[in-house]
């Protein structure tokens, strides 16, 4: 007999057996209308056909159930990895094109940056280099400043050490002026009354 035969008798045999009447191994093997002649043999045969029943259940049950269940799952565990993988390359595209996006910004910036502190330091040395030349200027005209001071102060001193002797001449003179002219008048006054004087008598 082959496998298939096999199959079909451990099947019709399964079927003869009431499993659903709790009827257990233990049960089946006290049958009281075995004899206690039964030998091994048997015994075997009996146990033989029912585990033949059992397996050929047990391998329609998984056909039936298990298979199709595993199946489902595989599939299941097939989409979810197509999934996340088109999801994590997703992910990976983005992240890549952010940190490319923020690289280029970062780079432009720099170079902004760079261009800034470039014109910033140009400027810097343009006013430096202008103030030192109205630092030059200033100084030059201090000095001149200070020259045309110190000329007018020598000529203050100067004109100070004269102006008391020219004072004291011009006050002698006007005032040898003053005399001269008050005895001037006082003589002129006295002629004109001595002519008044005259003119009555």
């Amino acid at each position: 007999m082959n496998g298939k035969d096999e199959d079909i008798a451990c099947e019709d045999t399964d079927d003869d057996i009431d499993w659903g009447d709790d009827t257990t191994l233990l049960a089946f093997l006290d049958d009281p209308d075995d004899s206690e002649d039964d030998d091994d043999a048997s015994v075997i045969e009996r146990l033989g056909s029912v585990f033949a029943s059992r397996r050929a259940r047990e391998k329609e049950h998984i056909k039936r159930v298990m298979l199709p269940a595993m199946q489902d799952v595989k599939h299941v565990y097939e989409i979810i990895d197509q999934d996340i993988s088109i999801r994590f390359l997703e992910g990976v595209s983005v992240i890549d094109n952010k940190a490319r996006h923020a690289e280029e910004v970062g780079r432009r910036e720099q170079q902004e940056t760079l261009a800034a502190y470039s014109d910033i330091k140009k400027a810097l040395q343009a006013l430096f280099t202008e103030l030192d030349d109205l630092i030059a200027e200033k100084d030059a005209l201090f000095q001149s400043l200070k020259e045309t001071l110190g000329g007018l102060v020598q000529q203050l001193r100067r004109l100070a050490s004269e102006l008391p002797g020219g004072l004291e001449d011009l006050a002698s003179t006007l005032e040898t002026k003053a005399v001269h002219l008050a005895a001037e008048d006082h003589a002129k006054a006295k002629e004109k009354l001595l002519r008044g004087i005259l003119e009555k008598y």
